[in-house]
């Protein structure tokens, strides 16, 4: 790439930086009104003084327009911007993946599940600052909040808020955008892949929690990359979501023990059969992607 098209990525990249920053502080403070116009008490202590489902329900409907407004918004606006004209060409938003390997990139995202894990123990022996902690126990406070959930309809936005909402802005601003941009920028597939992916992980503000999320980064950013389908990260980000909302919804008890610092143990040996099948499939999609590339080649 020639230094004007490097100065030009860069500028754009500038530019998505601001309006994230700017349709973030705008989302946070609709959701602080919402909030407010919900009689609710904004701070720490606002979990410990919710009165029933409603105000759970407000919370999340909050929360959402909050996430749509920083990441969905903020990324549709980057689109429209530089990209008006060919935004589905250039998010791959036009192609229906293969159904096989749509399923590979399922099947990438359990067997890789060992690796998270086991990162996630190594995560926490590493020495973090108080403020990082204290960060992590107030998000571990919110979700046990958003997930206490009685009856259908707080399922359902459960999953809206958790499932929904962060598959499609998360995956917009994330794989879509950032990936993109900074594979182009670099020249280099696995470089774009890893600094989304890193980018991605910081975005959820739990430092404890940087290795794992970048990990699920990285399965998303390798499954967009080679199915070139950007609804194949979407789904796998739904999915990942999802469930673990679902399987919380049948087992409310689960909500109370549940933390996040605590993962657990997983022997050796799961981890190195997770390594071993995960590079694996990344490999095997790689090539079907390269396989694609010459097939196309061959009868344009």
């Amino acid at each position: 790439m020639n230094s004007n098209n490097q100065q030009s990525v860069l500028s754009q990249l500038g530019t998505l930086l601001f309006l994230v920053v700017l349709f973030t502080l705008l989302g946070q403070g609709l959701t602080f009104l919402l909030l407010k116009m919900g009689g609710m008490t904004v701070g720490p202590e606002m979990l410990e003084n919710l009165e029933g489902s409603n105000q759970r329900q407000w919370i999340r409907l909050a929360t959402a327009i909050g996430h749509i407004i920083s990441f969905t918004l903020s990324s549709l606006l980057f689109l429209y911007l530089f990209h008006r004209s060919t935004y589905s060409k250039f998010l791959k938003s036009n192609v229906i993946p293969q159904n096989g390997l749509l399923w590979m990139c399922l099947i990438l995202l359990i067997v890789a599940y060992p690796i998270v894990i086991k990162l996630s123990e190594w995560n926490m022996l590493l020495p973090l600052p108080d403020w990082a902690v204290n960060s992590s126990e107030h998000t571990e406070a919110l979700l046990k909040g958003i997930l206490q959930m009685d009856g259908i309809s707080e399922l359902l936005m459960s999953i809206f808020l958790v499932g929904i909402t962060p598959a499609i802005g998360e995956e917009l601003l994330y794989r879509g955008i950032v990936q993109n941009k900074f594979i182009k920028h670099t020249g280099n597939e696995h470089i774009g892949i890893f600094i989304a992916s890193f980018l991605f992980s910081l975005n959820h503000l739990q430092l404890e929690r940087l290795l794992p999320f970048m990990m699920l980064g990285l399965v998303l950013g390798y499954s967009y990359h080679y199915t070139k389908s950007f609804w194949v990260p979407v789904l796998l980000h739904f999915i990942n979501n999802s469930f673990q909302v679902v399987a919380l919804y049948g087992n409310q008890d689960m909500i109370s023990e549940l933390d996040l610092n605590n993962p657990p143990q997983l022997p050796i040996y799961g981890l190195i059969l997770s390594i071993f099948a995960t590079l694996a499939i990344i490999i095997y999609l790689k090539k079907k992607a390269s396989a694609s590339t010459y097939e196309q080649e061959l009868t344009a």
